[in-house]
């Protein structure tokens, strides 16, 4: 988590959701019940990386 956070704040979307990928695989190892607040996290990141994206994507349209 601390990983994907770092990138999140670099605005490194890449690294990011490699991250966010490494993150939800051991998140996946653990039951549901231990990990509804990282799961959340893991959400609002997605929403971040995303958002990242689309303002650069809106940045290079004419």
């Amino acid at each position: 988590m601390d990983a994907l956070k770092a990138a999140v704040a670099r605005r490194d979307t890449k690294a990011a959701r490699l991250a966010r990928s490494a993150a939800w695989d051991e998140v996946g190892k653990l039951p549901p019940y231990l990990t509804t607040q990282v799961r959340s996290d893991l959400y609002k990141c997605k929403l971040l990386i995303r958002g990242i994206e689309q303002a650069r994507r809106a940045e290079r349209r004419p």
